[in-house]
């Protein structure tokens, strides 16, 4: 069983990692969309994807509490629900989503608040 300390540095470590992609995620986003022939919602689902894959490795690693654990699994739930009915609605590259849908999506993503 990990000591207080490293919990704590884990966790921190945990949101630092969280944060980091949230930040980084129009950047990402942008690349991935002019590099590829993915559609820009399948991009955004790329980074739905890395924060889903980090909150289960949370879970497993017991690094957040349940309470805090099922609030933002909830989040990624509703996320990843937003984000397969968004598929549908624009199947292909040149069916991108207006600029401030694109906006409010990249805001949900922040899932911490």
């Amino acid at each position: 069983m990990p000591n207080m300390e490293q919990e704590k540095s884990a966790k921190e470590q945990f949101y630092e990692e969280i944060k980091t992609i949230i930040a980084g995620a129009p950047e990402m986003i942008k690349n991935e969309f002019k590099t590829s022939p993915a559609i820009w919602i399948n991009c955004f689902g790329s980074i739905v994807f890395s924060l889903s894959l980090l909150f289960l490795s949370a879970r497993k690693r017991e690094i957040l509490p349940e309470e805090e654990y099922n609030k933002v699994s909830e989040k990624i739930s509703k996320l990843k629900e937003r984000f397969r009915g968004l598929q549908k609605e624009y199947p292909h590259k040149d069916t991108v989503p207006s600029e401030e849908l694109q906006q409010e999506l990249l805001k949900s993503l922040n899932i911490l608040e």
